[in-house]
């Protein structure tokens, strides 16, 4: 991740084929999220066409925000995803 004022960035969570669906993604993001002092919000990009992502993120508390058209080199858009942070942290 990477904070700027207020935001953070959330670059990438990766997890080895092999490893999914064993709560290892759901583990970084959960650490991503407490590490983001002083950010009030998180930020993140998805391809439209992860489906799984998507679903991941929504179910963490993300709410999609935008979408920059053919952002990916097959063309998909990205969706811009935000989940705002605790205060007080």
């Amino acid at each position: 991740t990477l904070v700027v004022d207020e935001v953070a960035d959330l670059q990438r969570i990766g997890v080895h084929p092999e490893r999914q669906r064993q709560g290892l993604a759901a583990a970084l993001l959960d650490a991503a999220l407490a590490s983001q002092r002083p950010a009030s919000r998180m930020l993140l990009e998805v391809s439209e066409r992860n489906e799984p992502a998507l679903a991941f993120y929504a179910r963490a508390g993300f709410a999609e925000i935008g979408r920059r058209p053919r952002y990916y080199r097959d063309g998909a858009a990205a969706v811009v995803m935000e989940r705002v942070l605790p205060q007080g942290r």
